[in-house]
């Protein structure tokens, strides 16, 4: 994985507001693939101070439009959902193309999503009837259908996936437009088991890799353990599962790897960090963001072992085959948080209702100054992208 460096200075965007939020970059190089996408090549820097509004395909008539879920791929395409509306970027909200992008119906399963380019996603169904009821398998059922674009969703053809997992948690992570993975993270009522699906045809057929038994991926004590269904793949041989946060009692992983195509997982070892309870007692802010195939970055929040919570940011310089604890953030910057470089980090800082205030970090978080936004208003800025370094 890498991230493409532009120079400064960086230029802050808010893309969406409210339930769910993107501060997009003069080349905007992370999102749902942390990749660089080779068939889009990254739009050109826009001038300082200009300020991207919501696009007007998702709320034409207001600036505070909520979305449900928004991003920036790894080719610089900006992208926003709202609904079954889905609007897409390349030049930095200068110009929208507007699709649509296939959804459950409350109350199903729940939304999962994957905007890989300007023209390429995939979005997770099922067929009428199925859903996640809460009732179990032997009631419930899942079977799922992939959805995929690639023109930018004006056209989705759907494919069924092989299979049927009621109760479990989904994500997908593609790495070009033709091989992507599918995880499906079991619950606390099918015996938390979880299994990797894999694609080499962009999503029209899908192949099980593997069922991973629970008691394969156990944490401490010996205690059985679904994989998380927070993914990413850095090349088509490594995939990261995080933790996804759950009531208890639902045991994940907090991290495991797979350097096989998701045959064989082991767990990443976190300096001071008990792997306890994953899903409840530590909870990730998300798979691990790669700048590059070697430095990586992995945030998590967890307990001082008081019983106080706090917010750790480990990092690898050898592609995660080890990490170390690289500092634990001011409690006002517990969230959201992205990685401009290895020492050049962007924080939100809480403001009780406020407006945002935007932190950086040139050190690697041993000190803080504030940075200027256009635009941020307050109201729940939940995720934030940035461009690269200069």
């Amino acid at each position: 994985m890498s991230r493409s460096p532009c120079s400064r200075p960086r230029f802050f965007f808010p893309l969406v507001l409210l339930a769910g939020a993107v501060m997009a970059g003069c080349v905007a190089p992370v999102g749902g693939s942390l990749l660089e996408s080779s068939s889009t090549s990254a739009p050109a820097p826009m001038p300082a101070g200009k300020v991207l509004a919501p696009p007007p395909s998702l709320d034409a008539a207001s600036s505070r439009a909520q979305v449900d879920a928004a991003g920036v791929t790894g080719s610089g395409a900006i992208w926003a959902i709202r609904g079954q509306a889905l609007a897409i970027s390349t030049d930095h909200g200068a110009s929208w193309t507007s699709g649509t992008i296939p959804m459950p119906p409350p109350e199903t399963i729940a939304p999962t999503t994957f905007v890989l380019d300007a023209t390429h996603a995939w979005s997770l169904t099922t067929p009428a009837g199925d859903g996640d009821h809460g009732q179990g398998p032997q009631f419930d059922h899942a079977r799922l259908i992939v959805n995929r674009t690639s023109d930018g969703g004006r056209s989705w053809r759907p494919a069924m996936v092989p299979g049927d997992y009621p109760d479990t948690s989904r994500s997908f992570s593609f790495v070009d437009p033709e091989h992507g993975f599918l995880m499906v993270s079991g619950g606390r009522t099918n015996e938390g088991s979880s299994t990797l699906l894999a694609t080499s045809d962009g999503g029209a057929r899908w192949r099980v890799v593997r069922a991973v038994p629970s008691s394969e991926t156990a944490t401490a004590a010996g205690v059985g353990a679904s994989l998380g269904s927070q993914i990413t793949a850095s090349d088509r041989e490594t995939i990261w599962a995080a933790a996804q946060g759950e009531a208890g009692p639902v045991n994940h992983p907090i991290l495991d790897v797979s350097r096989d195509g998701g045959l064989t997982w082991t767990r990443a070892a976190l300096p001071g960090i008990v792997d306890r309870w994953g899903g409840t007692n530590n909870v990730p802010g998300g798979p691990p963001a790669f700048l590059d195939s070697n430095v990586g970055f992995f945030v998590l929040t967890t307990d001082d072992g008081n019983g106080n919570p706090e917010t750790v940011v480990f990092g690898t310089r050898d592609g995660g085959i080890t990490w170390a604890r690289l500092t634990t953030l001011p409690a006002s910057l517990a969230a959201p948080l992205d990685f401009v470089g290895p020492q050049d980090w962007i924080a939100v800082e809480e403001a009780n209702g406020l407006p945002w205030t935007l932190r950086e970090t040139t050190d690697g978080g041993q000190s803080w100054h504030a940075l200027s936004a256009s635009g941020l208003i307050g109201d729940g800025l939940q995720s934030l992208r940035v461009g690269g370094d200069g």
